[in-house]
């Protein structure tokens, strides 16, 4: 994985892991509120 090509495949690679976690963040966030809401109802 961590080869002579790193810094090449660097950027796009980091590109796409922030925004999944972003994604991946943003899903969590909302399933939690569903969440709270479906406790407090």
């Amino acid at each position: 994985m961590w080869g002579g090509s790193v810094e090449r495949s660097c950027e796009p690679m980091d590109k796409n892991r922030i925004e999944g976690a972003a994604w991946q963040g943003e899903r969590a966030r909302n399933r939690e509120a569903l969440v709270i809401k479906a406790w407090v109802a």
